[in-house]
């Protein structure tokens, strides 16, 4: 029951015997209450219906150190934000004109993270900035960024799966808002009280929700490899593709390694050494991958005589253009001298178009699997099993279950050969008989 509160009777109010908290509302109605503990702590707080929520708490500050007008006051401030501003209380930003918009800690959060400023991130990033850009990052609620991400990323015309879109976007912006919460010298403004709103929002998106999931995974035929290998050397041999050199090596070793994509990218010479008694292998040792902080081990890549060959057009390149830099592959272009190559994806294109079916980056993991261990079929289970350890620890996986996850189903020419192999193995039990 609602109850006139002065100080005087704040002070005589307790909690009833067997409750945890007694909460006492003002009789003004604007949303001040007086919340008393067992303990006899008692807190002025500020109860509010906004978006999605009901009954959300605010707590306003401690008896007696916050006396009952000056509560009365910042409820009725609080109470101004909810009905005339349409904004959250949690989000609270005294001083609006220095408050960090979206935009602003976005490139706050790639300045402070140069290896996530990729192509991919910009463009997963750039509707957001179009939309909310200018907004302050405390103003950004969490419905109607949820009203937006349902809008912009719904179905459209030959565009039917944008939900891979949506959810790399939501990504993306949970690093930055998580970045500058966690870290208070990011020079984002953020009040305390702070609440991400894009947190766990994929789960109640409809556009994430209803997307077609499409893996990486390839089983390429004898003459598809045959064209991918024709396309890459054809850039090899074209004087006019010199930019793309660094991108076909890459892409090359990528297929005949396993490796992920940006861990040949970041290739260093001294992370590659010689395997003693083997002059035509080399093994890569990445001290710092994707799982190095669960596993805290170092990650080893082992190459045969064509990564081999592929790590020699690289020296060859090094000298043509005497770069004197750490990187095996360094980037062609000006703006980026010095650093390595950071995108395959355009010379990924510009491939399939060559061989006339799709190619990306990450399909060549898959392929190597398949491809190495199709190579061991019918040597006995001892030399298979070797190579499924040397794919699994190839391709950076924790255990061979992921490996054999990502080994997709057999060529209809193995399945009919299985089919006969299994057949005939009956004769045995016909001649038994």
């Amino acid at each position: 029951m609602a109850t006139k509160l002065t100080d005087r009777v704040a002070a005589t109010i307790v909690c009833p015997t067997g409750k945890r908290t007694h909460n006492v509302p003002d009789k003004t109605g604007n949303g001040l209450m007086l919340s008393v503990s067992s303990t006899g702590s008692r807190r002025w707080k500020f109860r509010y219906d906004y978006g999605d929520r009901r009954n959300a708490m605010m707590t306003i500050g401690e008896f007696p150190l916050v006396g009952y007008e000056e509560a009365k006051a910042e409820a009725a401030r609080f109470q101004r934000m909810v009905k005339v501003e349409k904004r959250d209380p949690r989000m609270d930003v005294y001083n609006p004109k220095t408050a960090t918009t979206v935009s602003e800690a976005i490139d706050a959060w790639l300045l402070a993270h140069p290896h996530r400023n990729t192509p991919t991130v910009q463009a997963n990033v750039k509707p957001l900035k179009n939309k909310f850009g200018l907004t302050n990052l405390a103003d950004l609620t969490r419905s109607a960024f949820k009203a937006w991400c349902e809008e912009e990323y719904s179905a459209r015309g030959n565009r039917p799966n944008r939900g891979g879109s949506c959810k790399g976007m939501l990504t993306h912006i949970n690093a930055v808002i998580n970045w500058a919460m966690k870290n208070e010298d990011s020079g984002v403004v953020l009040t305390p009280n702070y609440r991400n709103p894009a947190a766990a929002l994929a789960e109640d998106v409809v556009a994430i929700q209803n997307r077609v999931k499409t893996g990486h995974a390839v089983n390429w035929e004898s003459d598809q490899f045959r064209l991918i290998l024709r396309g890459i050397e054809t850039t090899y041999v074209n004087p006019l593709a010199a930019n793309g050199m660094a991108n076909a090596m890459v892409c090359h070793l990528c297929l005949v390694t396993g490796a992920r994509p940006s861990e040949i990218t970041t290739l260093k010479w001294d992370e590659i050494e010689a395997i003693p008694g083997q002059p035509d292998m080399r093994v890569i040792i990445k001290d710092r991958h994707k799982t190095w902080r669960r596993t805290g081990k170092p990650r080893k890549i082992t190459m045969g005589k064509h990564g081999v060959a592929v790590l020699e057009r690289a020296k060859a390149l090094r000298e043509k253009t005497s770069y004197t830099g750490a990187w095996v592959f360094p980037s062609p272009k000006p703006e980026r001298a010095g650093l390595h190559v950071r995108c395959i994806n355009h010379f990924a294109r510009r491939l399939s178009k060559k061989v006339g079916f799709k190619v990306r980056p990450y399909n060549f993991r898959s392929a190597f699997i398949n491809h190495s261990l199709e190579a061991t079929e019918g040597t006995g289970s001892t030399a298979f099993n070797a190579a499924l350890q040397m794919v699994a620890e190839n391709v950076g996986h924790a255990n061979v279950k992921m490996t054999l996850a990502h080994y997709v189903s057999a060529k209809g020419t193995q399945i009919t050969e299985s089919v006969r192999r299994a057949d005939a193995a009956f004769d045995q039990y016909d001649e038994a008989a």
